[in-house]
């Protein structure tokens, strides 16, 4: 974040906002990657999504990454079927 922004709480807090957002976004495209791909994680929480950068000034090459597919199953041993 620039300096001169950090003293402009309307400013701050939109940057903050726009972060949350892309954060959720790309975590959500992870997971749709891996359901597409006939997996289920079962287990996601903030110990397994793994994020590229945390500074908002790279917030557009920003990435979530999945880890620990220990309880990761295949959607066939499920038994349910994609639609």
């Amino acid at each position: 974040m620039e300096g001169t922004d950090y003293f402009r709480k309307d400013e701050r807090d939109r940057k903050r906002w726009r972060f949350l957002r892309k954060t959720i976004l790309r975590s959500l495209e992870a997971l749709d990657f891996l359901h597409r791909s006939g997996f289920c994680h079962n287990a996601v929480n903030t110990d397994t999504l793994w994020m590229t950068t945390t500074n908002q000034a790279e917030i557009d090459s920003l990435r979530v990454l999945i880890s620990d597919f220990g309880a990761c199953q295949k959607e066939s041993e499920l038994g349910v079927s994609g639609t």
